[in-house]
């Protein structure tokens, strides 16, 4: 083998290397760390190793970026040294170099890194597992040289450019991919996910969206007699009452079951004022955290939510903001009722206080936004008054109905798809 065909064989080799390098360093630090931490927890020896090499980032680049350009170097120097042995003698020194310096920049380009880091973001995870133990070994070997170039670099950022490290801040949208990412992998449990992420919307979240209506306040009225109080609390299985004197909007405090405790043997001693608690108020406009975190502080479990006008708007407790986040929390005195039921053909029957991002998860169904929140009160919009039951109207490709009312209120709705058309 001449002189000419052992340079050639050795720029390819170098032009090899750099894309080794180029590659592993993309993968390397493209691979999901939820799914490493996932093989590892697993015991995949080849994570583990990828893992220990990512713990000490700088050593890691600091080796492959040296053997790049080492590998880059060399590939150039051959590169000119065989312009000179096969262009010179023909086109003169300076265009041979040029010559060579142009090819060499355009296969290092091409070949050596846009090639190899396209490829290595695509398969970051089989390329990491291929290449971490080459990897390791370089980081043996090149250490020495490793150590030095890093020295100098930190002598440089810190002694003379005076580069403090910057503190890294992972947005909101990140944490939430992150949970995403890891919710897709089996790393995190979907009941635990839907936890993470409860917790990101009650920052968004405000107390007329998770509080009880006034229309479901289980309430005391001071007038009551002993029996009607014993009965509402039997009834209901509730343990705290707001108590109102006259009308609902009068909230005079809060009734608390186990105050009850000492009258059990002597109902007739009874005195609801004597028991009761002072009330507190919260408008409906507050944030569920701002909320919650008001509650831990105070000690409260519960509060009457207040409008605009100063009227009782409902009802929260400790419970309806935690919900938020665990998801519903059921105890031994709730009943369980279905809030959707379905039918064949495509009939659902839905619980009246579904809110409409609810009903459209469930149904596929988007209305319109306006000044209500629930498919009851998106009926009551339409019609422009207090429907009868069963009475429908025609929405989309939709029958939608009051299926079941109580008083004023709308119970149940119930959707039925139109025959004939497209649903």
């Amino acid at each position: 083998m001449n002189e000419s065909r052992l340079f050639l064989c050795l720029i390819l080799i170098l032009l090899a290397l750099s894309a080794f390098f180029s590659g592993s360093e993309t993968a390397l630090t493209s691979f999901r760390k939820t799914r490493l931490r996932h093989l590892v927890q697993e015991g995949d020896k080849r994570a583990i190793l990828v893992e220990q090499l990512l713990k000490k980032t700088d050593r890691l680049l600091g080796t492959i970026l040296v053997g790049n350009n080492l590998a880059n170097a060399a590939a150039s120097v051959l590169a000119g040294a065989l312009a000179a042995q096969m262009l010179e003698p023909s086109f003169g020194k300076e265009t041979a170099m040029l010559a060579a310096t142009l090819i060499i920049t355009f296969f290092l380009l091409i070949v050596s890194e846009i090639t190899p880091k396209t490829f290595s973001a695509h398969h970051a995870e089989e390329v990491s597992f291929l290449a971490a133990r080459p990897i390791q070994w370089l980081t043996v070997i090149l250490a020495p040289l490793v150590s030095v170039t890093t020295l100098i670099s930190s002598f440089i950022l810190k002694g003379v450019l005076r580069v403090k490290p910057m503190n890294v801040r992972i947005s909101m949208e990140e944490i939430r991919s992150i949970i995403t990412h890891g919710e897709e992998e089996g790393v995190l449990q979907k009941e635990k996910g839907e936890m993470l992420h409860g917790i990101f919307e009650i920052s968004k979240t405000i107390v007329k969206e998770v509080m009880a209506p006034r229309t479901d306040i289980a309430a005391i009225d001071l007038r009551d007699s002993n029996e009607t109080i014993l009965k509402t609390i039997i009834e209901s299985g509730h343990s705290r009452y707001p108590v109102y004197r006259n009308h609902i909007d009068n909230i005079v405090g809060f009734l608390f079951v186990r105050d009850l405790i000492p009258y059990w043997s002597d109902p007739g001693g009874f005195e609801p004022q004597k028991v009761l608690r002072k009330p507190s108020f919260v408008p409906e406009t507050k944030r569920v955290d701002h909320l919650l975190d008001e509650f831990r502080k105070e000690k409260r479990q519960i509060s009457i939510v207040a409008d605009e006008y100063g009227g009782v708007a409902g009802l929260v407790t400790m419970q309806d903001l935690l919900e938020e986040i665990t998801g519903e929390i059921r105890d031994e005195y709730d009943q369980e009722t279905k809030k959707v039921e379905r039918f064949p053909g495509g009939v659902m029957i839905l619980d009246g206080r579904l809110t409409l991002d609810e009903v459209y998860e469930e149904s596929g169904i988007k209305f319109p936004k306006g000044e209500y929140e629930t498919i009851a009160g998106f009926l009551l919009d339409i019609f422009g008054k207090i429907p009868k039951e069963a009475e429908a109207i025609s929405f989309k490709q939709y029958l939608i109905s009051a299926h079941k009312l109580e008083r004023h209120r709308i119970l149940k709705v119930k959707i039925k798809p139109i025959l004939g058309e497209t649903v």
